[in-house]
């Protein structure tokens, strides 16, 4: 067991490792945001990217003339494909489960102390990994178990079969699969993949 990780990394990095909700890290992002002063337009989506301008056309038929698109719209992004003028679409490499446990909901004291203690706990086997930390303070652990992938090309997100979660982590240490989990959730099964299209274009782009 590496009871030091986080020290190497901030000597590697120069800066702690850290855990966070991503829903408190987004709601951070927009509560400063606000504070200077950027407006916020939901409900929209973007169409195209005139570079020229430049100029940002949503598909409702707004036009917003800017200094700098910034396009950090995601793994599905449309300002990449823009940019880049072709579809872009993601590369699946694997699919995982994806659990919430909150620390009231964890009988064993064994698994309550090591999310108690915020950490980052990892654990490797046969065409499988396991990461597992504590957020909120220890309030809530979340654990992300990945697999082979077998989904369908066009299935991106779906409800996870416990039983299944169960049959392929079975043998495995079970504080990175633990009871709680079946008994209290419901794991979400997501496609996990990447994007390679950004090589000789952006390059390109950017010299």
């Amino acid at each position: 067991m590496d009871t030091d990780y986080d020290q190497k990394m901030h000597q590697r990095y120069g800066a702690p490792l850290l855990t966070i909700h991503k829903a408190d890290l987004q709601l951070a992002l927009i509560n400063r945001a606000k504070e200077l002063g950027v407006e916020f337009r939901l409900g929209d989506w973007l169409k195209d990217v005139n570079s020229d301008v430049p100029e940002v056309i949503t598909i409702s038929g707004e036009r917003f003339p800017c200094d700098l698109v910034v396009g950090a719209d995601g793994l599905w992004s449309r300002c990449r494909e823009c940019f880049l003028g072709t579809q872009d679409k993601p590369n699946a490499t694997g699919d995982l489960y994806r659990i919430m446990l909150r620390l009231k909901d964890i009988p064993d004291q064994d698994l309550r102390d090591l999310v108690a203690k915020p950490g980052l706990n990892f654990w490797l086997g046969p065409d499988c990994r396991v990461i597992a930390y504590s957020i909120r303070s220890g309030e809530l652990y979340n654990s992300v178990l990945l697999r082979p992938d077998d989904l369908p090309a066009e299935v991106a997100k779906r409800e996870g079969s416990t039983e299944e979660m169960k049959a392929l982590f079975a043998n495995w240490d079970p504080t990175c699969v633990p009871p709680a989990a079946f008994i209290h959730i419901h794991p979400i099964r997501l496609i996990l993949t990447f994007n390679s299209a950004c090589s000789d274009s952006w390059a390109l782009s950017l010299r």
